[in-house]
C-alpha cells in the first residue's frame, strides 16, 4: 500500500508522534495512547505525514471522534466539498 497508513514511512512516524506525545491522548489526557490521529482529518482534506496534523489518541477517543474535528467545545463535523 504506497502511500498509505501501513507503508514504512507511516510506521515511523506513528513511532515518532507517540513517543513525542508521551502517549497521552491529545483529547481526555490518558497516558494509554495507543494510537495516532489526524487531527485534521484526512477525509476532510488534511495531511497525512504531516507531524502538526499528528497527535496520540487513546481508543476510546479515537473511535468517539470518527473523522471529525475536535475542539474545546466537542467534535465538529466537517463538511465536505
Amino acid at each position: 500500500m504506497a502511500g498509505g497508513l501501513r507503508d514504512k514511512r507511516w510506521v515511523a512516524l506513528r513511532k515518532e508522534i507517540l513517543a513525542r506525545d508521551l502517549n497521552t491522548c491529545y483529547i481526555c489526557g490518558s497516558p494509554d495512547a495507543g494510537s495516532v490521529d489526524h487531527i485534521f482529518p484526512r477525509s476532510k482534506g488534511g495531511a497525512l505525514y504531516d507531524p502538526e496534523n499528528l497527535a496520540a489518541i487513546c481508543n476510546r477517543c479515537n473511535s468517539r471522534k470518527s473523522d471529525k474535528l475536535y475542539t474545546t467545545k466537542g467534535f465538529l463535523s466537517l463538511e465536505s466539498d
